[in-house]
């Protein structure tokens, strides 16, 4: 079992001195200084297309934030971190044949602290948001993809490779289309933002976005409204299945759809507490540190190692 984590428990006293997390996606790189979970300078540009250009650009982010002193650096990536390597990024072009991490370490000249996004945004909620003072928590963000990151005893829980919290290709049934891997029945298959546009624009007959699916079931749409149900349903599935599997002490659940949490949490709360299995259910909060919360969890990951 890999046990990649911060320096103190999830529920422990705040991490020492700040540092620098960034926060590598598909369309931003984001970088911040951070002390005791306050982020008290943060730069944002477009992911640089290819990886020299990735380079220059962290390097002075780093340079700029740090000012005249070496800091500790965490970076967030937008992928599983299997033994203890970055693996394949669908949405960064141009960088899925570079190890990352070793790559901008060897630029920064000094060991750089990698994790999984979610895992990093799960570690920050743990530490300073909604799962604050909790033992066991789960962090859930609901977007293009369905991405989970675990601490379990106060510690970020990866299993035997890295792939735990990889819950978006678990399979809840048997048939359905394909997620982005090829699996058929996946929650993300089912639940996911990108699984929503295109049922909607099948239904529809053209393109039609997340965003324009919630204006449609907002204005009495009974077809918008059945496909917002169908996928919160399953959501409200995969919870039912998760706390019986690991029983945490609260689910924090982030990502853009959560936007629309009005019209969503009820449907998702319908199916999860659908059983007669449980009577005492795990809490369900909303994240609390947005944009923020990789580039926390980064700092925090980055004082573990540094």
């Amino acid at each position: 079992m890999q046990d990649r984590t911060d320096p103190a428990d999830a529920a422990g006293l705040p991490s020492p001195g700040p540092a620098i997390g960034l926060d590598l996606g598909g369309t931003k790189l984001a970088a911040g200084l951070v002390h005791h979970g306050q982020v008290q300078r943060r730069l944002e540009v477009p992911t640089p297309g290819g990886l020299e250009a990735l380079l220059e650009r962290v390097d002075a982010m780093v340079n700029e934030l740090q000012g005249g002193t070496t800091l500790p650096v965490g970076l967030g990536v937008p992928g599983p971190v299997v033994h203890g390597e970055t693996t394949f990024f669908s949405n960064l072009q141009g960088l899925n044949d570079s190890k990352v991490e070793q790559v901008i370490a060897r630029r920064l000249g000094r060991p750089v602290a990698f994790e999984n996004d979610a895992n990093l945004a799960a570690l920050a909620e743990a530490r300073y948001g909604s799962a604050k003072g909790s033992r066991h928590s789960v962090y859930l963000t609901w977007s293009t993809g369905i991405g989970c990151g675990l601490i379990l005893n106060g510690r970020i829980f990866t299993g035997r490779t890295g792939m735990a919290g990889e819950v978006g290709h678990t399979r809840i049934g048997f048939f359905g289309t394909m997620d982005g891997s090829g699996t058929l029945g996946t929650l993300e298959a089912y639940a996911s933002g990108a699984s929503l546009a295109r049922d909607a624009s099948f239904v529809y007959g053209r393109p039609t976005g997340v965003p324009d699916l919630f204006v449609r079931q907002q204005s009495g749409d009974p077809q918008a409204a059945g496909l917002l149900r169908n996928a919160a349903a399953h959501l409200g599935l995969f919870l039912h299945n998760l706390q019986l599997l690991l029983d945490p002490d609260v689910v924090v659940l982030g990502g853009g759809l959560m936007a629309q949490a009005e019209t969503l949490l009820p449907l998702i709360e319908h199916e999860r507490r659908n059983t007669g299995a449980l009577h005492d259910f795990t809490p369900l909060r909303l994240a609390t540190l947005g944009q923020d919360a990789g580039i926390v969890g980064a700092a925090e990951l980055a004082l573990g190692t540094g």
